[in-house]
């Protein structure tokens, strides 16, 4: 049984973020295959407050991916793990209009899980989650059609 992620999220932002990540959507995406989750974001107006400029990030939405974890029968210690890593994206991209797997992110998730390690990728079996696409190609004799 696919578990409440949105609750998991309220839970987890108390506990490791002081409740500082603003109330985002958490969703079970059934379109992601190999990806396990991904924050998503959006620029919104000048970045005054931060010293490099340009302009602000705001987080929008956390997806995870309904069919990797139904897979791994949603094993509750790989959700987590999982979200975790998509909610310190959210933080950083919230308090410090930082994005990607930076020094402060690897820092974070290493506090958090205490794990020592590069938290940039899962290790997740994905064998056979992705769709067989039929390719379309339309190839022209370019001796026939004069080109």
């Amino acid at each position: 049984m696919r578990p409440n992620i949105k609750a998991m999220f309220l839970e987890l932002n108390d506990k490791h973020f002081n409740g500082e990540i603003p109330d985002i959507p958490v969703v079970w995406n059934t379109r992601m295959t190999t990806t396990a989750g991904y924050c998503r974001y959006k620029r919104s107006g000048l970045a005054e407050t931060f010293s490099r400029g340009g302009q602000a990030l705001e987080p929008t939405k956390i997806d995870l991916s309904d069919k990797l974890f139904r897979h791994l029968d949603y094993d509750l210690a790989k959700i987590e793990n999982t979200l975790i890593h998509e909610m310190v994206h959210a933080y950083l991209v919230h308090k410090y209009n930082e994005k990607g797997h930076t020094a402060r992110f690897q820092r974070m998730m290493t506090n958090i899980t205490g794990e020592h390690k590069n938290h940039r990728c899962h290790s997740y079996d994905t064998t056979g989650l992705r769709r067989k696409q039929e390719k379309n190609v339309l190839r022209i004799c370019q001796g026939c059609c004069g080109a």
